[in-house]
């Protein structure tokens, strides 16, 4: 099983709730006026990172961070 590690950035997310609508296993959860994340249940799918429209959503596995970095250009 993959050991994946995912990180929102607060200061970044604007709670349009897309991550917990797309995940196919769960990860995200909405609670108290922010997302919460099991990382218990992340598959490593990157969907979440792709689909984050403010790229506030980052995914580490094996010490490497995964962003969408085709949005900062």
């Amino acid at each position: 099983m993959v050991k994946a590690k995912v990180r929102i950035d607060e200061s970044k997310c604007n709670l349009c709730n897309l991550c917990l609508k797309f995940c196919p296993t769960g990860v995200f959860k909405y609670e108290n006026r922010g997302i919460k994340v099991n990382n218990e249940l992340c598959i490593a799918c990157y969907g979440c990172v792709k689909l984050c429209p403010t790229t506030a959503i980052s995914v580490e596995v094996a010490g490497y961070i995964v962003i969408d970095y085709a949005k900062y250009y």
